[in-house]
């Protein structure tokens, strides 16, 4: 089960999303039947981020429900915190910011009451695509950044060139080319940091 789980998580990080959700809900099922439910609610959350990948929100809420139901119960606080998160993120792709900020808030909140600092790296993130959704550089700029100190201070160097990528998407979509050009080249190693 934990083979497939970790394979179905591969699939989703090279993109191969069908994949992964299929070897997920393979997974799945042998987890359910080892009642190993830590594990089947990390999964369900795995899930739940690989079907709002293919655009079915509702598909996400459902195992992401499931997931909150077990963390709940088992009081697993960093679960809670990444699946809050996960909850910030479909509230974004449903165009619902307010619920989508007070999610994101509530798991900084989480994450510093024992989630990991990567729970707190990817609710700045959301938090800085909210801001941009409402058009709010200044913001969206600020969350980027505290997403940035916190993978510099862990020294996470693969997703710092995924969240400056970003951040420079955002700074070209603003038509700040310069600083766009910056980000760009300090996420391919171009520039010390």
């Amino acid at each position: 089960a934990a083979f497939l789980s970790g394979l179905s998580l591969q699939y989703r990080r090279a993109g191969d999303l069908e994949g992964s959700i299929r070897v997920g809900h393979e997974s799945l099922a042998l987890y359910r039947v080892a009642e190993a439910e830590r594990d089947e609610a990390s999964l369900e959350g795995n899930l739940a981020m690989t079907y709002l990948d293919i655009g079915n929100a509702s598909k996400a809420r459902t195992h992401l429900r499931r997931a909150q139901v077990i963390a709940q119960r088992l009081s697993d606080a960093l679960l809670v915190a990444e699946l809050t998160e996960a909850e910030a993120r479909i509230a974004l792709a449903e165009n619902d910011l307010e619920g989508a900020t007070q999610r994101a808030e509530a798991a900084l909140a989480a994450a510093d009451a024992g989630g990991s600092y990567m729970v707190a790296v990817r609710a700045h993130r959301t938090l800085a695509r909210i801001a941009r959704a409402r058009d709010d550089r200044q913001q969206a700029e600020a969350a980027y950044q505290r997403a940035l100190d916190l993978l510099r201070m862990h020294r996470a160097s693969g997703q710092l060139r995924d969240a400056l990528a970003e951040w420079g998407e955002a700074r070209a979509g603003w038509g700040d080319a310069a600083g766009a050009n910056e980000l760009y080249a300090e996420a391919l190693g171009r520039r010390g940091t």
